[in-house]
């Protein structure tokens, strides 16, 4: 078993899996930082986990650089269908427009996973991507706020954006 493998646990039913390892492998070994918490986080990779409103399946989102990319720091989007489908893998949603912010953790409000992550141009500035998991498409809100380093998302208890 590596570091890099994903594990989905129920604590309601005490089950786990282990998923199998994305189409592509990301550009380092495990590499780790550490929040304002101590909490150990992948420094090249972002996991997501959320449920599609419509369809009631839970999905993972894993954002992260591709090995023969680490060059060109080019970023891809995988997602797995955790179904009792035995043959669900992940699936590649491409290229995304957005830098991996280390430590960064996506919070579910309203249905979409959002994160605070870089966009990429000449002029890298913050948004807030929103991930709709039922089209598996993103979106991106521009903010005025600039927050000091580090940037993390929370949880919005009962709140709406």
């Amino acid at each position: 078993m590596k570091l890099t493998n994903v594990f989905v646990y129920n604590p309601g039913t005490r089950e786990f899996q282990i998923l199998q390892r994305g189409k592509k492998r990301s550009s380092r070994g495990p590499s780790y930082s550490s929040d304002c918490f101590g909490q150990q986080f992948p420094t090249h990779q972002l996991v997501g986990f959320g449920r599609d409103q419509v369809t009631k399946e839970c999905k993972i989102i894993r954002l992260f650089i591709p090995k023969e990319e680490q060059e060109n720091h080019i970023h891809e989007c995988e997602v797995f269908a955790l179904s009792s489908d035995p043959e669900a893998s992940w699936r590649g949603l491409g290229v995304v427009a957005y830098f991996i912010r280390p430590a960064q953790q996506p919070v579910l409000v309203n249905g979409p996973l959002h994160w605070i992550l870089d966009v990429r141009h000449a002029n890298p500035s913050e948004v807030i991507v929103s991930f709709d998991l039922h089209t598996e498409n993103s979106k991106q809100y521009h903010t005025q706020v600039v927050a000091q380093k580090p940037q993390i998302v929370g949880i919005l208890w009962g709140y709406r954006l």
